[in-house]
């Protein structure tokens, strides 16, 4: 991409040179401190949670198989959740510092792409803008493949970038493991990867990467890192693929066409309205305006941001797919980028930056307050609480110190309602194997979880969990017949955490004695 030769005096070259370095190394030193800083604030916020999420504790707790994939997806975010959780056993504070981590390296990736789009201030502010983002906020908390395939995501478009205008081999290295990486987090890449290739196909420029031996390396690199998978997939029937499949059927009737697209943007509106808040001062600013990019950097940018987010609602308009408001999630980090580079951004003098600054900072007061807050209100308007007010680890203290009195061990595995069953996961130490089948009912199936089995349970021993309160107290005669060992306990009744105030939660749970001690 080319800079404009600017014909100056020697003496005015150097006075335009010096303050253009004071610039960028002042928004360098901003960018830097407001990333560390909004990183330690936000995790040391969701470490106050008492308990995991839904997706947070079953990515952690199925990490912990070491498998190379499940029933719904490839197995990378389980593998780093797993890795950080046991950096702080018996906590998730371990996953809510690679959360956002995760976050802190998407925004250094969006940062460096802008550097070489828009000026130094306009690229701070394109990553600053994002501090609107709710997955980037308090969503951020949730950990799960759709935070992880942003980070892939992103890195896969920098390495691009990078490659194509430095032709660097470490940009290409790095373009094979991110694209193999993403593709280990969740298909949905190939929403990205196919306008990415249909851009280097197209652009006279880019077009001599093809004849490069370059680009070939890095597609090998992509394939040796999901082969793996590729091959775990073929032998499991492509279940993964089914999975996604099915969570898209829905389609009826032919008006579905238009309306699984327009409620998707409409969701996905809802979810970007603060990062158009924190730019609004700029893009809706009257005067002057700042010169659009360069126009082969907008080509890229166009099918960096725009291509995948065109491409999913084409297949939803074609196909009839119904959009989950979560495909959304890896589409906007661009958004600040796309929109400073466009042309249509006043120049980022002093007091629009003041503005930008001042809105930006209310964003993350209101986003903060609303994460606190959400301990109560939100519960007591639904009469129940939320998920985050589980007691997780009061039930996976009790069930392990009652287990451990009886046989002289903690339980090598958890099986059953797989909610309860990934908090004793998440919650113990050492870790045990989870022999659950995705959800919330009572289900030990083998197809499910393919690195165990009952015959595994009956021989290390272990215990059966589910909730009472959705189903009978007492174990199935199916469970019975399979389980002859097992030996019912009293219901155990656990009172939530939290500032909820709300009925105890009440655990069904049997004991399955090691086959070592059955003999004895």
């Amino acid at each position: 991409m080319f800079a404009v030769s600017l014909h100056l005096s020697s003496a005015q070259k150097q006075g335009s040179d010096r303050s253009a370095f004071d610039e960028s190394r002042g928004c360098r030193r901003i960018f830097w401190t407001w990333l560390i800083l909004r990183t330690v604030f936000w995790t040391s916020l969701a470490a106050t949670r008492p308990n995991g999420t839904v997706d947070l504790v079953e990515w952690v707790a199925w990490g912990h198989q070491w498998q190379l994939g499940s029933q719904k997806h490839p197995p990378f975010a389980a593998w780093l959740g797993a890795a950080f959780h046991n950096l702080t056993p018996n906590s998730l504070i371990g996953v809510y510092v690679l959360s956002y981590l995760t976050i802190a390296f998407t925004l250094w990736c969006v940062w460096r792409v802008a550097q070489d789009i828009l000026t130094p201030r306009l690229a701070l502010i394109s990553a600053l803008c994002l501090e609107g983002y709710l997955l980037f906020s308090f969503e951020g908390a949730d950990y799960s493949n759709n935070l992880v395939l942003s980070a892939t995501w992103m890195a896969t478009i920098l390495s691009l970038q990078q490659a194509l205008q430095t032709n660097a081999l470490r940009w290409w290295l790095l373009l094979g493991v991110s694209v193999g990486l993403s593709a280990l987090t969740k298909y949905q890449v190939m929403l990205l990867i196919a306008p990415l290739i249909a851009f280097t196909i197209l652009d006279v420029r880019a077009r001599v990467i093809w004849r490069s031996k370059e680009v070939y390396i890095a597609a090998g690199i992509a394939l040796l890192i999901f082969l793996p998978h590729l091959i775990w997939m073929q032998s499991t029937n492509f279940i993964t693929v089914q999975y996604a499949l099915d969570r898209a059927a829905g389609y009826q009737h032919w008006y579905d066409r238009l309306r699984f697209p327009a409620v998707f943007l409409f969701d996905q509106l809802l979810r970007i309205i603060p990062v158009l808040a924190i730019l609004a001062p700029l893009t809706f600013a009257g005067g002057r305006r700042v010169t659009a990019a360069d126009a082969g950097q907008l080509r890229f940018l166009g099918f960096a941001f725009l291509g995948p987010i065109l491409l999913l609602l084409a297949t939803s308009l074609l196909f009839g797919l119904r959009l989950l408001d979560v495909w959304g999630i890896p589409l906007w980090s661009l958004l600040g980028v796309f929109l400073l580079a466009s042309g249509k951004a006043g120049v980022p003098d002093a007091s629009r930056l003041k503005r930008v600054g001042a809105v930006a900072m209310t964003v993350a007061v209101i986003m903060s307050t609303i994460f606190g807050v959400r301990s109560f209100w939100p519960a007591a308007l639904r009469g129940r609480p939320l998920r985050e007010h589980y007691p997780g680890a009061l039930i996976a203290r009790n069930v392990t110190a009652a287990y451990r009195a009886a046989y002289g061990t903690e339980p090598a595995i958890v099986g059953g309602g797989a909610w309860v069953a990934d908090n004793i996961v998440c919650y113990s130490q050492p870790v045990p194997t989870l022999y659950a089948a995705p959800g919330f009912d009572f289900v030990v199936d083998e197809s499910y979880a393919s690195w165990t089995s009952d015959e595994d349970l009956r021989k290390r021993g272990g215990v059966l969990v589910w909730e009472a309160d959705r189903e009978a107290a007492t174990l199935p005669s199916s469970i019975k017949d399979r389980f002859p060992t097992a030996v019912l306990q009293p219901v155990l009744t656990v009172p939530y955490q939290g500032a909820s105030r709300f009925a105890s939660a009440q655990i069904g749970w049997a004991m399955i004695p090691p086959a070592s001690f059955v003999a004895r």
